[in-house]
């Protein structure tokens, strides 16, 4: 019951499925956002038809990834079923993420803090962009970067410098070592 990858050839834009070593994409050439994808996290990228892609392989997420615009045009037609089946964020202007429904970065972190025994109140998230929301949720310190999605300045507690400007950095030298 994964979602099909015709809706981005209707849409003309590019897919690839994140497994745990490689980039799977339905199409011959991959995307200049795959490519950007396949070296920031230094896995291969592999072509295969449709078809080929079945139950024997291990998804991680899928991606549809392109120009800012045509990602735009393709949230305002994203039929309502999807949302209730998966979680769909962007994780970058580029990147829209379609993501298990029981799988987040909130729930990562929740996982963490029960086996650490640490309180939610004693934990600091950064983020910047909609796949750090539910990360920022659970933290008892929300901190979004300066360039961050709407959304996360929206409930921030402290909003530190872009991702540019050493925005980390600066806040853990703040909050953390009390030396701004």
């Amino acid at each position: 019951n994964r979602p099909k990858t015709e809706y981005c050839a209707i849409k003309n834009t590019h897919v690839h499925i994140n497994t745990p070593t490689s980039l799977i994409i339905p199409e011959c050439t991959p995307g200049k956002y795959t490519i950007h994808e396949s070296k920031l996290n230094g896995i291969d990228i592999i072509s295969m038809d449709e078809n080929e892609i079945n139950d024997d392989i291990t998804f991680c997420k899928i991606m549809i990834v392109d120009e800012p615009e045509k990602l735009e045009k393709v949230i305002e037609n994203i039929p309502s079923e999807l949302y209730e089946k998966y979680t769909i964020v962007r994780s970058a202007p580029f990147f829209l993420e379609f993501l298990n429904k029981e799988t987040n970065k909130g729930k990562a972190l929740k996982a963490l803090c029960e086996y650490l025994k640490i309180d939610p109140s004693e934990v600091m998230a950064i983020g910047d962009e909609e796949n750090d929301l539910s990360m920022l949720e659970y933290a008892g310190h929300k901190i979004a970067m300066d360039n961050a999605n709407k959304k996360l300045k929206d409930i921030a507690t402290y909003i530190t410098s872009s991702n540019n400007d050493e925005g980390v950095g600066k806040v853990v030298e703040k909050l953390v070592l009390n030396k701004l």
